[in-house]
């Protein structure tokens, strides 16, 4: 079961959080990388906590504003960001630390897409704008594997 939080697409196909143990720990960014259904054209890429809390945030945030216009969907300061995360975790992240994360999770997109293939275009996840925030540049689908049918 999958938590309903696909939206928009400005660039090329989204990405699928998959968090094993629930939302309070870390998990995988799957990413398709050929356009093909399956596992072999999907690449994994191991993400902590801290980056997995931000990612979903980022992609609740970005539900909340379905009802906008999709050019503002989704912008949040890097400070509302930290308190956001801060309200799950009793630890708002500063400004510097929430930018840090977004750099990482970045960092090892390229170098897992790299490692696979070093001609492919690389995907970016964010898109930022000085004084007004980042938001997900490319849809984003939360699964959670605590909410998972068992057969």
């Amino acid at each position: 079961m999958f938590e309903k939080l696909a939206h928009h697409s400005t660039e090329g196909p989204g990405f699928v959080l998959f968090l094993p143990s629930g939302a309070g720990y870390g998990g995988f960014l799957l990413w398709n990388h050929d356009g093909n259904q399956g596992p072999e054209g999907t690449l994994s890429i191991e993400i902590s906590a801290a980056h997995a809390r931000l990612i979903r945030v980022m992609a609740m945030e970005m539900e909340a504003d379905s009802h906008l216009v999709e050019s503002v969907r989704g912008w949040r300061s890097h400070q509302r960001l930290g308190e956001l995360i801060g309200a799950e975790t009793d630890w708002p992240p500063e400004v510097p630390t929430v930018r840090s994360y977004m750099t990482r999770i970045q960092k090892r997109i390229n170098n897992k897409v790299r490692e696979v293939d070093p001609r492919r275009t690389i995907p970016k996840l964010f898109e930022g704008r000085r004084k007004v925030g980042s938001r997900l540049r490319v849809p984003v689908q939360i699964m959670d594997g605590t909410l998972q049918e068992r057969a």
